[in-house]
């Protein structure tokens, strides 16, 4: 879907502020999967997932969307884009419209899209995220702040992207708003099959959802891997400013160095407690004599 070739972006180029933030990068999105993306302040996420937008092109190196150079002068950029879909940090406050229609409305609209198609793509990005129809007419600078990122995320997928690309979508929202929309990003990617993309500083979250994590630091990826097996390096994540989900270094105090999710550690809670139980069932069983003790 996005391939990265040695690909980097320095802001300010010939003047005294210019900054190197992204270096030699190179990695492919491949269709379907779930990518998350770490690493301390600074350290070049922002820029990345812009560039994987063709919001910023590499001042060297090659991005391509669709095997198409988003250097190549002859490239339709806009209908690159329009296979991926952005999500910016607290995207609520970038809600303008008056209602609820017109706000998830506005996308499709710019992209030709009108009449009866438009109320489909509406209803269909509205419904997928839990939002009613009755509430349409609604200002959506009424709602809570998690049905607030509900609209905006809608507001993309009313675009139908192939790609969503999510900074901090989870920011700001309370437990409950946030394990929704983390099921529900699994869930539409499951059903659909749309790549994500997630940045976010909360390694609970990538441990959750990612099936692969790229790992920033200095404005290169120093980590590319499997879920598991970056979170497994928790040695190399401290050197860079990062660590494991802290629920794993729980379980690792109880001697399970390998559950990096609270789901996870349930079931092995759980677990373990029914095979205690088991045991000392046998136990007290042995000690009266009763069946299976051998007596």
């Amino acid at each position: 879907m996005i391939s990265f070739r040695d690909a980097s972006y320095t802001y300010s180029i010939k003047t005294p502020f210019e900054k190197l933030a992204v270096k030699n990068v190179s990695f492919d999105l491949n269709e379907g999967e779930i990518v998350g993306i770490i690493g301390h302040t600074g350290s070049g996420k922002s820029t990345l997932i812009q560039m994987m937008d063709a919001l910023l092109l590499p001042t060297s190196g090659e991005v391509y969307i669709n095997c198409t150079s988003v250097q190549d002068k002859k490239a339709n950029l806009k209908q690159l884009r329009a296979n991926i879909g952005m999500v910016f940090q607290y995207p609520e406050v970038q809600i303008f419209e008056e209602t609820i229609f017109d706000e998830v409305a506005f996308g499709p609209k710019n992209q030709g899209i009108s009449g009866e198609e438009l109320e489909q793509r509406v209803s269909s990005a509205c419904a997928v995220v839990g939002l009613n129809s009755g509430d349409y007419k609604k200002s959506p600078l009424a709602l809570s702040g998690g049905q607030k990122r509900k609209v905006a995320i809608a507001s993309v997928l009313s675009m139908k992207p192939k790609v969503l690309i999510l900074d901090e979508p989870t920011a700001g929202l309370d437990p409950r708003a946030r394990n929704s929309l983390l099921k529900f990003l699994k869930e539409y990617n499951k059903k659909f099959g749309v790549s994500i993309v997630m940045v976010s500083h909360s390694m609970e979250e990538i441990a959750e959802i990612a099936d692969r994590v790229l790992v920033l630091n200095k404005g290169e990826i120093v980590m590319d891997d499997a879920t598991n097996n970056v979170f497994a390096r928790r040695e190399f994540l401290k050197s860079v400013g990062l660590d494991i989900p802290e629920i794993s270094t729980m379980m690792n105090m109880l001697g399970v160095t390998d559950c990096w999710t609270v789901s996870d550690a349930i079931l092995r809670l759980k677990s373990s407690m029914t095979v205690a139980n088991g045991k000392r069932a046998e136990v007290v069983d042995a000690k009266e004599g009763g069946v299976g003790s051998g007596v």
